[in-house]
């Protein structure tokens, strides 16, 4: 939460999180059906590598936003694509969601890349949405239907 290289890519500002804050969030991650947060580990080493999310879940329109974050240490590695398509199965197949859908800042090329390559589609930018970094930026939108995922994965973990 602490390291700029990571959060200058996200609506958060974690410069100010602490201890307690982490904590609070850990306690509040399944209280309620409206989102799930679950820590990505490394199981060797039993160490914590990052977050991954499904926020907003609207199962009357069944959908959900997904997010992840990752320490620098773990990128690069394939660790987040098995955590995502971990986190899509659930949705998918588990919760019955017809799509999943994330929002990315519109300068973080490297996200934008990894989605398309998972298989997600871009659907808009949300103009001006965003103050951070000193300025209003960009959102751009991607989505994922079920039976997208479906053809691309059922048979992979």
């Amino acid at each position: 939460m602490h390291d700029k290289e990571i959060t200058k890519f996200y609506s958060f500002d974690g410069s100010d999180y602490t201890t307690q804050t982490a904590l609070d969030f850990i306690a509040k991650s399944h209280t309620d059906d409206k989102s799930i947060h679950l820590a990505i580990t490394d199981d060797k080493d039993d160490e914590y590598l990052g977050t991954i999310s499904l926020q907003f879940i609207d199962k009357k329109n069944s959908n959900a936003m997904y997010s992840t974050v990752l320490r620098t240490k773990a990128q690069g590695k394939g660790v987040a694509k098995q955590a995502v398509i971990k986190i899509l199965k659930y949705a998918f197949e588990d919760l019955g969601l017809h799509k999943i859908h994330i929002n990315i800042l519109d300068f973080n090329a490297r996200s934008i890349t990894f989605h398309e390559k998972l298989g997600f589609e871009y659907e808009g930018t949300i103009r001006q949405h965003l103050y951070k970094n000193g300025k209003f930026n960009n959102l751009k939108l991607y989505g994922l239907f079920k039976k997208d995922f479906l053809k691309m994965y059922m048979d992979k973990d």
